[in-house]
This record gives C-alpha cells, structure tokens and sequence, in this order.
C-alpha cells in the first residue's frame, strides 16, 4: 500500500481519531485513521426516517397515515394527458 503524508488541523485529527474511535467501539478491535477515512468515504445507506427531524414516534406515525390516506384517494385516478 502506498502512504501519503497530509497536513491536517488539530482540529481535524482529533476529529477524526474520534471516528476510528467509534469504529473500534463497534467492531471491538483496533482501527486505524486510514480505516477511519475509508469509511467515511463508503455511501451510508439512508432511510426517509434520516431526512426528518422526528419529536416522537406518535408524529411520525401521524405522517406516515396521511401519507397513506392521500394514496389511497389517488388510487386509481387517471392523470390528464395533453
């Protein structure tokens, strides 16, 4: 493998040793900074609970039946064509 040497904040490094200690938490064996960034770098898989900022479960439930109560009104209905 090929090493770089970068400048980087101090800032940024405790940043980022903070991620690889996250990491290490999770996978319960060391990370490096390298295995840090690499998975900073890998899409995160998002679900649409991601793109709201919920206040509780009772919201979310109230979105998520008006959601299905206007479905269920256009259901079947034909979009005009020109």
């Amino acid at each position: 493998m090929e090493t770089k040497t970068i400048k980087i904040s101090g800032d940024n490094y405790h940043w980022l040793v903070g991620i690889a200690g996250e990491l290490q938490r999770e996978e319960g064996k060391p990370v490096s900074i390298d295995s840090a960034l690499t998975s900073l770098r890998k899409p995160q898989k998002k679900t649409l609970l991601d793109l709201g900022d919920w206040k509780d479960d009772k919201e979310m439930q109230k979105i998520f039946d008006d959601i299905v109560k206007q479905r269920r009104q256009y259901k079947g209905r034909r979009i005009a064509t020109w």
